[in-house]
């Protein structure tokens, strides 16, 4: 394996299909794209790692891929790319946490009254969306109330319950649950294999277990495991030890 490549940067999906252990999210999002009904507001609600802003950006991809609208976006023109690399000045991506205030919002509010570039639908991302100020929140929801045509919201946040009902009420909810370590484990064994990186079975099953239900952790514990390790083989006691050795 390349050392200088994130693993959890290589396999961040593109298309709904990839997105793994959030079969209720995907199956939702294709029913409503196949048939025209997507929402214009989002509420994606999850523990850290599980796949909300990507999630968000692959609709993104969907609707604005030049070789779409698109069920599978190509990944290979200049909107996916931008897209996917968080670039595109139609998709605004905005960490709640580090921009909670009214003129955060304000910003929002100007960029959604400005006709795209380049996108046939622009996108606003609010990470942590639960984050913002009393004041931004409130301002958001006017926004929210009556977004004009040609834009969607994406409002992801680790904490649900602390928002209004009133966003609750305007957005359509998508719950990010935490995926079984059977599963991790199953999905870190086949990129091992990709990446020639030589594990037993046992390890990659503690990496899976020590992954709290994350896809984004566990391909980090891989990278961290493939790391330490070098050229030898991983094994349960490196596994154990590395994870004791964070704590």
């Amino acid at each position: 394996m390349d050392k200088s490549k994130v693993l959890a940067r290589k396999y961040r999906p593109t298309n709904l299909a990839d997105v793994i252990g959030q079969p209720s999210v995907t199956t939702s999002l294709t029913n409503a794209f196949q048939s025209n009904s997507i929402y214009q507001c989002f509420l994606m609600e999850g523990m850290w790692g599980c796949g909300k802003t990507t999630v968000a950006r692959i609709l993104a991809a969907m609707e604005n891929c030049e070789k779409g609208p698109s069920l599978e976006p190509c990944t290979k023109c200049k909107m996916c790319i931008e897209i996917f690399e968080g670039q595109s000045s139609d998709i605004k991506e905005i960490n709640a946490a580090s921009a909670t205030g009214i003129d955060d919002i304000r910003n929002i509010d100007e960029f959604i009254h400005h006709r795209p570039l380049r996108a046939k639908v622009k996108y606003v991302i609010l990470d942590e969306f639960h984050m913002l100020s009393n004041q931004a929140r409130e301002a958001a929801l006017k926004i929210l109330e009556e977004p004009p045509e040609g834009v969607r919201f994406a409002l992801c946040t680790t904490e649900a319950h602390k928002l209004k009902g009133t966003i609750h009420s305007r957005a359509m909810p998508l719950r990010f649950i935490k995926i079984p370590w059977p599963q991790l484990f199953e999905y870190i064994k086949n990129i091992a294999q990709k990446e020639n990186i030589q594990a037993q079975e046992d390890a990659l099953k503690i990496a899976a277990k020590f992954s709290k239900g994350s896809a984004r952790n566990a391909l980090r514990n891989l990278q961290l495991l493939s790391s330490c390790a070098g050229n030898s083989i991983i094994t349960p006691e490196l596994a154990t030890s590395t994870r004791n050795s964070k704590r």
